[in-house]
């Protein structure tokens, strides 16, 4: 019974110390779940912002492009695939603008003005090009039958075969 006795006191003073250490180690795994709460949802709306804002920023250049504004210039410090994406819009960006300005030089009348294309792809100034190459011929050709006129050679023809899409309409 001397044994009962103080095995019964000796789990009462366990379970006395126990309960405080148990409930301690309780509250500190719900305060360290809370904070890891907190940091994942901290971290979530970093990560969503960081993807959103240049988004919207590409979303917007697009819009701008789109209704022929040239004149942007996109902030790309970022270097992963949305960084990418603002790069190669900034880029679209700036060969839209040298042939904007290409085409404001010719329409002022500098037909010496050159488009680079910047690959065998880039339909649009491969068109321009051979857009300037007509407008060439034709002006040689405007210029020889003006002299030809001004020196009465009125037989004198320019070569129609060369421009056969722009006969229909005359």
């Amino acid at each position: 019974q001397a044994e009962d006795g103080i095995r019964d006191k000796l789990v009462t003073g366990v379970q006395t110390c126990a309960l405080p250490i148990s409930n301690a180690a309780t509250t500190i795994m719900e305060a360290a779940a809370a904070v890891a709460t907190l940091a994942a949802a901290a971290l979530a709306f970093w990560l969503v912002r960081g993807i959103t804002r240049p988004l919207a920023t590409a979303v917007a250049a697009a819009r701008q492009l789109s209704a022929g504004d040239t004149a942007i210039a996109l902030q790309m410090d970022q270097h992963d695939e949305v960084g990418d994406l603002l790069r190669a819009m900034q880029q679209l960006a700036e060969g839209l603008s040298d042939i904007t300005l290409t085409a404001r030089r010719v329409a002022q009348g500098d037909l010496a003005a050159e488009v680079a294309p910047r690959g065998d792809q880039d339909t649009l100034a491969l068109a321009f090009g051979d857009l300037l190459a007509t407008m060439r011929a034709l002006l040689q050709v405007t210029d020889r039958l003006g002299a030809a006129a001004r020196e009465g050679r009125l037989d004198e023809r320019g070569e129609a075969a060369h421009f056969e899409i722009g006969r229909a309409h005359v």
